[in-house]
């Protein structure tokens, strides 16, 4: 495995790790592949925070270059290095073609015309129009040409769009043969072919194909264009995020700091790809548990960030959150409770107070503070977020007029605009967890007497909140609570990762799953407290107050057989 010694010594010394910063743009190969890739979960250069709808939310969260990157793709700018500008770019001169005719203008029309209908998310028209280019390719240029290769993968990448992965696979391969037949297979060209194979494969959950298609893409580059080439980076962390999908993260890790070492070789660590890499990098250590090693890296993300971004900058606010966790799994408390403090006034700003991004990085916020015993100021932040969390999560409910929810009762009429399930799920989960930490924290500051009614309702609240709102089949039951109890030897990593997906866009299933493990949380903290707060001796106690205690007790211990 690769040292990251010479990394870590560059970012303690805080010394430029770049003389000259190289912009590097994508291949702009087939249409729009690679931001379709590469979207995801860090926001964009221009502060947006829209996320692209990638492959699936995991493929989201494993983007390697910021939403709507191309560090999956990317290459040097067209004519600086030789290769290729993209599949449909191929000229005749250069395939041994003769000239232009009718057929050939006509494959350029519909191809520009499908690629234009592809970037506006128009896919059934473009489908249309890249089978018409097809044909023209055909007769224009000749069965079993590159521009043929080309028109097919552009098909394909629009099959894939539309979900129809039967019919892109075959185009896909074909494209790749007849590509490696024309120009052998040590060319730049043909490795793109074999590398847009990857997102089909993911599409299916064909890992093992992804892989194939991932390192022999990766060996072709490596063979014709050197280690020390950005697209030959790019492919070590395509292949890393391939492994990490397997579970592989020691094989992950050791492709990830090699890339980050080529990264800094070529003078790329201060742009937006060389940012979000460190991120990728200190993720995976810190699934591994090499909490210090991810802390520098993530560090150093902080302050070439600082150095290029808007203080209230949402890439800013996800590395604070990032960063925050390694630290706060590491011991380093005080660091973690700043990081998560920045984060949160961040998104505060930016999104408004009910906004998921901004309950999230409260509760992280309070967690730290309760684990760090700073009861007046966890009081102060559990009394703010639960607030929050409340009216986001009324707001993203549409109940019947009158519900009634342990102590809490709602009445309002359902005007506005429908709400997505996803939107539901994510709001009822963030004031579960909301109600569960302000249990935690009166557990600590109330008196004895106090504490069962107090936390006792916030609990029995928590697990309601989640009832109502979710019903959830057994394979996803039976998912979670494997996740729950085999969870706790990566809980580094599920923070890591619920803060990434934070960002993205859930699944529905996800969030069902993430709801049912959070009702065994509240549950476990229900058994915990039932234990600590049980009464030592007989009470003849009969006023209203202790008979409402009493109550509570019962429907807690209610909950408690329900699950078991």
């Amino acid at each position: 495995m690769l040292s990251t010694s010479r990394l870590v010594r560059s970012a303690v010394a805080g010394r430029s790790l770049a003389a000259a910063v190289r912009n590097i743009q994508s291949v702009p190969a087939v249409t729009n592949l690679h931001d379709v890739i590469d979207g995801g979960c860090t926001p964009s250069a221009d502060g947006s925070w829209g996320t692209t709808a990638a492959v699936s939310a995991l493929l989201a969260a494993a983007a390697v270059s910021g939403s709507c990157g191309n560090a999956l793709c990317n290459s040097t700018a067209p004519g600086e290095s030789g290769i290729p500008r993209g599949l449909h770019e191929v000229t005749p001169s250069a395939s041994g073609m003769g000239a232009s005719n009718e057929h050939t203008v006509q494959w350029r029309i519909y191809t520009d015309r499908g690629a234009g209908l592809m970037k506006e998310g128009k896919y059934g028209e473009a489908e249309q129009l890249f089978r018409r280019a097809l044909r023209e390719a055909v007769e224009g240029f000749g069965d079993g040409t590159p521009h043929v290769a080309a028109a097919m993968n552009n098909l394909a990448q629009c099959l894939w769009q539309r979900k129809k992965y039967s019919e892109a696979e075959p185009l896909y391969l074909k494209s790749a043969a007849i590509l490696e037949e024309a120009f052998g297979n040590e060319d730049p060209r043909v490795a793109q072919a074999y590398r847009s194979l990857v997102p089909l494969y993911l599409s299916t959950k064909q890992l093992a194909k992804a892989q194939r298609s991932a390192e022999k893409a990766l060996a072709i580059l490596v063979s014709s264009l050197g280690k020390n080439h950005p697209l030959v980076v790019s492919g070590m962390f395509l292949l890393a995020e391939i492994y990490l999908l397997q579970g592989q993260a020691e094989d992950a890790i050791a492709l990830q700091l090699e890339g980050m070492e080529l990264t800094e070789s070529l003078g790329e660590l201060n742009t937006r790809n060389g940012i979000s890499r460190l991120k990728r990098t200190a993720m995976t250590l810190a699934k591994l548990s090499r909490c210090s090693e991810a802390d520098v890296l993530l560090a150093r993300s902080f302050q070439i960030l600082e150095q290029q971004a808007e203080p209230d900058s949402p890439a800013l606010a996800i590395t604070a959150m990032l960063r925050g966790a390694v630290v706060q799994w590491n011991g380093k408390l005080e660091a973690a409770e700043e990081c998560f403090r920045r984060a949160r006034s961040i998104y505060m700003t930016r999104l408004g107070p009910r906004s998921s991004q901004a309950i999230g990085a409260s509760l992280c916020l309070l967690e730290v503070q309760l684990e760090r015993g700073a009861m007046g100021r966890a009081k102060s932040t559990s009394q703010t977020v639960t607030a929050s969390a409340r009216e986001a999560w009324v707001q993203a409910t549409d109940p019947p007029s009158g519900l009634s929810i342990g102590n809490w009762s709602f009445s309002w009429n359902s005007s506005g605009p429908p709400k997505k399930d996803t939107d539901k799920l994510m709001a009822a989960l963030q004031y579960a967890q909301a109600l569960r930490l302000t249990a935690r924290q009166h557990q600590h500051t109330l008196p004895a007497e106090e504490v069962l009614g107090a936390a006792g309702n916030c609990l029995e609240e928590a697990y309601l909140v989640i009832e109502s709102s979710v019903r959830i089949h057994r394979e996803i039951k039976g998912q979670a609570w494997h996740d729950f109890e085999n969870g706790k030897g990566d809980v580094i990593g599920q923070k890591v990762l619920a803060i990434m997906e934070m960002q993205s866009v859930m699944s529905q299933t996800q969030l069902q799953a993430l709801l049912l493990a959070e009702v065994y949380t509240v549950r476990s903290s229900i058994r915990i407290l039932l234990e600590t707060t049980k009464p030592q001796t007989a009470t003849n106690d009969d006023t209203p107050a202790a008979k409402e205690v009493m109550e509570l007790r019962q429907r807690l211990e209610e909950i408690l057989e329900l699950g078991d």
